[in-house]
C-alpha cells in the first residue's frame, strides 16, 4: 500500500490484482484513486495498489543513463539525466545527489522528488525496452 498523501497525479503505481503498472489520474481523501490502463478508467482503494520498485530497468524507462563512478575509493553506479548526476545506487536502493539523506525505493518517490527539484514531470514508459 502507498499512503495517498505520497501520490501525485501522473505517478505510476502497480495494481495488485493485475500486476500491471498504471498512471494515477486522481486521488481522494478516502483513499480511492483512479487510473487509466489500456484505455479504461478504473478505481482502486489505496490498499489495492503497490509502489513500483526502483531498479536499473525502471530508471532506463525514465530516460536515465548509467555510468560507473568512483568516489572515496568506492565504486558504484551513478545515474544521469541531461548531463546531471541525479542518483547513485547503494545496497539498499538509490540515493539522491541533491539530498544525500533521502533514500529512494520506489518510482513515485523519484517522480515526486524530480518534480520538486526541476518543476518538470519525470516521464516513465513501462513499454520502453
Amino acid at each position: 500500500m502507498i499512503p495517498t498523501n505520497e501520490l501525485r497525479i501522473g505517478n505510476w503505481v502497480l495494481d495488485k490484482e493485475s500486476g500491471n503498472a498504471f498512471p494515477v489520474i486522481s486521488v481522494d481523501k478516502g483513499g480511492v484513486l483512479s487510473a487509466i490502463g489500456y484505455g479504461v478508467m478504473f478505481t482502486r482503494l489505496a490498499v489495492d495498489i503497490e509502489p513500483i520498485p526502483l531498479t536499473p530497468g525502471v530508471l532506463d524507462k525514465c530516460g536515465f543513463t548509467s555510468l560507473v563512478a568512483e568516489e572515496a575509493n568506492e565504486i558504484f553506479d551513478t545515474w544521469y539525466m541531461c548531463g546531471q548526476k541525479i542518483l547513485w545506487q547503494h545496497d539498499n536502493g538509490f540515493c539522491s545527489y541533491f539530498m544525500d539523506e533521502i533514500d529512494l525505493t520506489s518510482l513515485h518517490q523519484l517522480m515526486n522528488l524530480y518534480f520538486a527539484l526541476t518543476n518538470t514531470e519525470l516521464t516513465y514508459d513501462p513499454h520502453n525496452p
